[in-house]
C-alpha cells in the first residue's frame, strides 16, 4: 500500500512558498506527498521558478492544474513514514464507518472483531 496526499492551492496562492512547506510536512505521515497548484498549462505561463526550486529541494511532487486539465511537473521523492505515523494519519482521515470497507480493501477484514473498538 502505498499513500499519496496531495496539497491544493488555488492561482491566487500558487506563488506562496507556504503550500510547499504544507505538501512537505505531508511526507512525515504519507509516501508520497505533491502540491497541486491552479495554474494555465500554455506556455507563456511558466510556473512559479521558487516554487519549483522548493518542491525539487523537499522531493514534494509538483502539478498544475487549469479548468479539468493537469500535467504532472515534479514527480515526488518516496518516503518511509513510519508505521505509526501512517497509521495515525489513517486514523485520522478514515472514519469508524469507514473502517471495514477499508480494512476488506487491503485484505485485512478479518482484523476486524465484534465487540472492540474498531482502529485502523
Amino acid at each position: 500500500m502505498s499513500v499519496s496526499t496531495y496539497e491544493l492551492k488555488p492561482y491566487a496562492q500558487a506563488r506562496n512558498l507556504a503550500g510547499v512547506y504544507e505538501a512537505s510536512a505531508h511526507q512525515r505521515r504519507a509516501h508520497l506527498s505533491s502540491l497541486v497548484i491552479e495554474w494555465p498549462l500554455d506556455e507563456e505561463h511558466e510556473p512559479p521558478s521558487a516554487v519549483v526550486a522548493e518542491c525539487q529541494r523537499l522531493g514534494v511532487g509538483l502539478v498544475r492544474m487549469w479548468e479539468t486539465n493537469a500535467e504532472r511537473l515534479i514527480e515526488p521523492t518516496p518516503q518511509r513514514p513510519l508505521a505509526a505515523e501512517l497509521n495515525d494519519f489513517l486514523s485520522d482521515i478514515i472514519t469508524v464507518e469507514q473502517t471495514p470497507r477499508y480494512l476488506d480493501a487491503i485484505g485485512r477484514h478479518d482484523e476486524l472483531t465484534d465487540g472492540e473498538d474498531e482502529k485502523v
